[in-house]
């Protein structure tokens, strides 16, 4: 078992919820992004204390991506490519991916997909007379809610949402609207129109998580299936005591902590878990748990 240490992004949007909920990013003005299991070479996931980089102690790339997000400010509104468009242009994966709510303040809220069926030529006219939040589906989120946002689908996160997202390894975003802001030198941050009109879906897209709701309780661990597709399973685990978890033979398991605190037991040793801890567990390997904690397993998809 590895205690891992994450790479921030500081980017524009970004805020201090990170640091007050989980003391992520001290001496950071801004977090915007915590980039909790990686490794892609945009950011590379550390082992705690080591220097060392996970991809390098596994010597392999994980197929997904762990992030928190505080999005203090809007993000941009923007669409992802899948497998396919992303293999072709840039040789790299596409990018569905789930959020799940940690935080919400009053009146936040995501913009995910259409609001009803467009054109190409339509949707190409509002993203040039930047109108094309008028077509977005704009919802109202809470707390302890999860959005599957599958490759194609226009999407952006509002202020106030603090967010865990589990994606594919990729860092392929189309931005098609960003508010009129500028970076930190005054330019206008990039658009990518041509790509984003290349992928994007033209009518509304299902946001249910596939494979949600399944529920297991056994001794003092509560598990609940909040997505299962073809690219991450993502389990919340409520810990109550003691507990037994582990990694499928065939894949890995990555455990983050977000409520609470509890110890991780593998043979002699034992690693701590404060809220905003992750750990990776290699192929098969099992731990004990013990505390009381709320803990988001992420595994390879089935």
């Amino acid at each position: 078992m590895f205690l891992l240490e994450p790479v921030y992004k500081d980017y524009l949007w970004g805020g201090t919820a990170l640091w007050e909920r989980f003391g992520k990013g001290a001496g950071l003005p801004v977090v915007a992004e915590s980039w909790e299991l990686s490794t892609h070479p945009d950011g590379l996931t550390l082992l705690a204390g080591s220097g060392r980089t996970l991809r390098d102690a596994l010597g392999e790339d994980l197929p997904i991506l762990v992030k928190l997000i505080d999005a203090h400010k809007p993000l941009s509104v923007q669409v992802h490519p899948d497998d396919a468009y992303a293999l072709r242009t840039a040789g790299e994966r596409g990018k569905t991916e789930l959020w799940h709510v940690l935080a919400a303040e009053k009146d936040a809220y995501l913009y995910l997909g259409l609001k009803r069926p467009v054109t190409k030529a339509e949707l190409e006219r509002a993203i040039g007379e930047n109108t094309v939040e008028e077509l977005l589906n704009k919802v109202p989120v809470h707390a302890g809610e999860s959005y599957y946002i599958p490759a194609g689908m226009l999407h952006a996160i509002g202020p106030g949402c603090l967010i865990y997202e589990v994606q594919e390894s990729s860092n392929l975003t189309y931005r098609v609207y960003d508010y009129g802001r500028v970076d930190a030198q005054g330019r206008p941050r990039e658009l990518h129109i041509a790509d984003a009109l290349a992928v994007a879906a033209l009518a509304p897209v299902s946001t249910t998580p596939p494979g949600a709701g399944e529920a297991r309780e056994q001794g003092g661990l509560r598990r609940r299936a909040i997505v299962r597709c073809p690219y991450f399973s993502l389990w919340e685990l409520h810990l109550a005591g003691q507990a037994h978890v582990s990694a499928s033979a065939d894949g890995f398991c990555h455990l983050l902590c977000t409520e609470g605190a509890c110890s991780a037991f593998q043979g002699g040793e034992s690693l701590g878990l404060a809220a905003g801890t992750g750990l990776f567990l290699t192929a098969g390997e099992e731990i004990a748990l013990e505390g009381e904690a709320v803990l988001l397993a992420v595994s390879p998809g089935k």
